[in-house]
């Protein structure tokens, strides 16, 4: 996947920081988004390949959220390095290999996890007793 200059993620970063409140980031990014993809010219190729990458991860990401019981042994499962493997041709190494993954990813998602519950944490103690619409914009100092 081509990156986009700097520029381009400065463009949306603007974009999200204009946002206010709860949003859908459909309705509210799509078409922004899409109108910076075209100012910024990527090839019909490149775009064809990050839209495969999208269509993908977001197969991936369907098929770990309907697992119930028995795993699916047709599953196409992440053995990390975008690496992946039907879950019926796993061997005894690339079984072990995606153990590593689900461990390493587990940690990582711990600690970020536990970063979030601690912001959350420490602004509730800030906006306790404060008017209903009060927001964590309006009680942390300034970045």
């Amino acid at each position: 996947m081509k990156r986009f200059p700097a520029a381009f993620y400065r463009e949306i970063e603007r974009l999200r920081e204009g946002l206010r409140g709860e949003y859908n980031r459909d309705k509210a990014l799509r078409s922004a988004v899409v109108m910076l993809i075209r100012d910024y010219e990527h090839s019909a190729d490149e775009l064809y390949e990050d839209a495969a990458d999208a269509i993908l991860d977001r197969i991936e990401k369907e098929e770990a959220n309907s697992k119930t019981g028995m795993l699916p042994l047709g599953e196409h499962v992440a053995l990390g390095d975008k690496q992946r493997c039907p879950r019926r041709d796993m061997t005894l190494a690339i079984i072990m290999r995606r153990d590593r993954v689900i461990d390493i990813n587990k940690a990582q998602q711990d600690a970020s996890w536990a970063v979030e519950k601690a912001f959350n944490r420490r602004c509730q103690e800030l906006l306790a007793g404060r008017a209903e619409g009060t927001t964590i914009r309006d009680v942390l100092p300034p970045e």
